[in-house]
């Protein structure tokens, strides 16, 4: 995080300088050094994964050196905000010097912004765009391009199911910018046979998003970690089947709601893909269970635990 602006300096002063009992909190895992000097103050953090120090060949050396950085920063008058049991327990793991009084776990919800209902004509106009079949099915994948996101495993796994499949054409979408250690990932979307099935669209604005999630007859998640798995949730909530990758974070979050696959294995990638594209009731029973468990998490109860977690920061401290 880099060094605050004089001007909002000045004003941060000037708001918290004198507050006793503030809460200042970083919806990330940094806090700006302006704001550690302020004793009096207590500090929230939301750490969504401590994934660049348990998995830091996915990451930047960089990055995971801040990321470090940034954990052995944390004191004992900081509180966290954990985004699943599982990445709680990670913390704990890694900063074994927290006491279980500082964690708070407060699970994210499928985005609000994505709840637009899908629009048929704009849907219409994508399809001509993209040369894209009323009979086609559709696959959606959405996260940065990225080792981390197993793309290389996705498209071999989209490979098989086109050659299993007994459907006329499967199209694979993904949606995210490009992140980092992305050009084997390029070469091999370019390389493969099925690469005129394969669109790449890129950050996307959220209605779009939401008729992607409504259109396509399932999403997948494959990644080999995550802090929790948002592109599930927020699948599910759209009606739409998810075939994730079985780690920790998506066991939590989708429980029996999502066909799991081994993320090291394509051909259960493939297979996965083939079933859900040839059966309407296994395709209907996904959709069910999907949506059931989505109710159970929204925004809603995100704010409500979030104020609970100041109120109890603020209660202990008096």
């Amino acid at each position: 995080m880099p060094t605050l602006a004089s001007l909002n300096k000045t004003r941060l002063n000037l708001q918290l300088g004198t507050r006793q009992g503030a809460i200042f909190h970083s919806p990330f895992h940094l806090v700006p050094e302006e704001v550690r000097t302020m004793r009096h103050l207590s500090i929230v953090r939301t750490i969504h994964d401590v994934l660049p120090l348990s998995m830091p060949h996915f990451f930047l050396e960089e990055s995971t050196r801040r990321f470090k950085k940034a954990i052995a920063s944390i004191t004992s008058r900081d509180h966290i905000i954990c985004i699943s049991d599982y990445m709680r327990n990670e913390i704990m793991r890694i900063a074994p010097w927290l006491r279980e009084d500082q964690l708070f776990v407060i699970p994210l919800a499928g985005d609000a912004t994505t709840s637009y209902a899908a629009d048929e004509a704009d849907w219409q106009v994508f399809c001509k765009h993209y040369g894209i079949e009323g009979d086609e099915k559709i696959l959606l994948a959405v996260g940065t391009i990225e080792p981390r996101k197993n793309h290389v495993n996705l498209i071999a796994g989209f490979e098989l199911a086109t050659q299993l499949s007994s459907q006329p054409r499967l199209r694979l979408i993904l949606v995210g910018g490009l992140g980092w250690q992305f050009n084997p990932i390029l070469e091999r979307i370019q390389n493969t046979p099925v690469c005129d099935q394969i669109i790449m669209l890129g950050s996307i604005p959220d209605p779009l998003l939401a008729c992607l999630y409504a259109k396509a007859t399932a999403t997948l998640s494959v990644s080999w970690a995550e802090g929790f798995g948002l592109p599930v949730l927020e699948s599910m909530r759209h009606g739409t089947p998810v075939i994730a990758s079985a780690i920790p974070a998506h066991l939590e979050i989708a429980r029996d709601a999502a066909y799991f696959i081994d993320p090291k294995s394509p051909l259960e990638i493939g297979r996965a893909i083939q079933r859900l594209t040839e059966s309407i009731t296994l395709k209907k029973h996904w959709r069910k269970l999907g949506k059931l468990r989505a109710e159970e998490f929204s925004w809603d109860k995100t704010v409500k635990a979030t104020v609970k977690c100041y109120q109890e920061i603020s209660d202990k401290k008096g």
